[in-house]
C-alpha cells in the first residue's frame, strides 16, 4: 500500500531540478541547490538498489501485476521510465525485480519528507518578528500631540494643574486641593498598537509625590469611560519607572470596576494624574514615554542627557 506514494515521491525528486517541474511556491522556497542534492541522493539510492537481488517482486506500478520473473536485476536490460507508465503494452520481456529492505523503503520516504518540510529550517524560513519598543512621546518634535489639562473643577473642586513642553521635557506642575474632586491631570492622544509589549517605561523626576499613569484603550462601561491606571513614585533625581500593563487598575471616577484586560491593539492615548490625597504643590518632569517588551533591558538613561532646572 506504500509503494505508489513512494514511487510518486521518487518521481518528484527526479524532476525537482527539471525545467518542466511546476514552479510551485514550495520549490521556490527550497531552491535549486536543495533539488540537486535530493536528486543526487535519490540516484545513490537507485544505484544501491540496482546491485541488489531479490527473492520476491514488489511492483512499482499502481496496478498490481503477477510475478513474471524472479531473476537478478542485471539479467534484464535497464528499465526506462516508459516501462513504468500505466497502461503501456507489454514488451514481452521479464519485468525486472528489485529487492527492498526496510532501510531501502524508508529512504524515498525520508527524501520526500525533506522535500515537503525541509523548507521550514531553511534560510527563507518565515519568523515572527520580536516586538519593537514604541516611543510614544520624546518631547522633542513639533508634530507630537499636545497635552491637555483636566482639573477637578468639572466636579466642583479647586485643584489647578499646568503643563508645558520645553527643552525636550514635559513639566506638569500645580496645586492639589483634596476638598472637592481632589485631582488634576494631563492627557494626550496617541493612537498606537502595542500588541506584544508588556508595559510602559518613563524617565521622570519630581517632588517626591506619587503620580498615576493612565493608559486609555477606549473601554466604556455603564456609558462611562474606564480608566486604566497605576501609581508610581518620583524622586528629585532622574529615575526609570516601568509600569506593567498587568498592574493597571480599572476604575470609573476612582471606583474599582470589573473589566476586560486592556486591549493593546487599541491604545488611544496616555495621561498623568496627581491624586495622592495630599494638599499642596506638586511637580513632575518627564523625559520620555515608551513601551517595552518582555525581557528587554531598561532604556539607557545616558541616551537622554540629564537636564537641570
Amino acid at each position: 500500500m506504500f509503494y505508489p506514494v513512494s514511487d510518486r515521491i521518487g518521481t518528484l525528486l527526479r524532476n525537482a531540478d527539471s525545467d518542466n517541474f511546476p514552479p510551485t511556491p514550495r520549490r521556490k522556497v527550497l531552491g535549486r541547490d536543495l533539488a540537486v542534492e535530493l536528486r543526487q541522493a535519490l540516484d545513490r539510492v537507485q544505484r544501491t538498489l540496482s546491485r541488489m537481488t531479490t527473492m520476491q517482486r514488489l511492483s512499482l506500478s499502481p496496478i498490481p501485476a503477477p510475478i513474471v520473473s524472479c531473476v537478478p536485476v542485471s539479467a534484464s536490460p535497464p528499465m526506462t521510465d516508459a516501462d513504468l507508465s500505466p497502461g503501456r503494452p507489454s514488451t514481452g520481456r521479464p519485468i525486472p525485480v528489485r529487492r527492498f529492505g526496510v532501510r531501502s523503503l524508508l529512504l524515498p520516504w525520508l527524501l520526500g519528507l525533506t522535500l515537503l518540510f525541509g523548507a521550514s529550517a531553511g534560510p527563507g524560513q518565515a519568523t515572527t518578528a520580536a516586538p519593537v519598543p514604541v516611543t510614544l512621546f520624546a518631547f522633542n518634535r513639533a508634530d507630537e500631540a499636545s497635552w491637555d489639562v483636566v482639573n477637578d473643577g468639572v466636579m466642583g473642586g479647586r485643584s489647578a494643574g499646568f503643563v508645558v513642553v520645553q527643552d525636550g521635557t514635559l513639566r506638569f506642575t500645580g496645586t492639589l486641593v483634596t476638598q472637592g474632586g481632589g485631582f488634576t491631570s494631563v492627557r494626550a492622544r496617541r493612537p498606537v498598537d502595542l500588541t506584544g509589549e508588556v508595559g510602559i517605561e518613563l524617565r521622570v523626576r519630581g517632588s517626591g509625590r506619587q503620580f498615576e499613569l493612565e493608559v486609555d484603550d477606549g473601554l466604556r462601561r455603564y456609558e462611562r469611560s474606564v480608566s486604566r491606571r497605576a501609581q508610581f513614585s518620583t524622586t528629585a533625581e532622574w529615575t526609570l519607572v516601568r509600569v506593567p500593563f498587568s498592574a493597571l487598575r480599572s476604575t470609573i471616577f476612582g471606583q474599582a470596576v470589573s473589566a476586560t484586560p486592556i486591549d493593546l491593539a487599541q491604545i488611544r492615548g496616555v495621561g498623568l494624574y496627581m491624586a495622592d490625597g495630599q494638599d499642596g504643590p506638586f511637580r513632575i518632569e518627564v523625559d520620555y514615554i515608551r513601551s517595552y517588551a518582555a525581557g528587554e533591558a531598561a532604556h539607557d538613561p545616558a541616551a537622554a542627557a540629564s537636564r537641570e532646572p
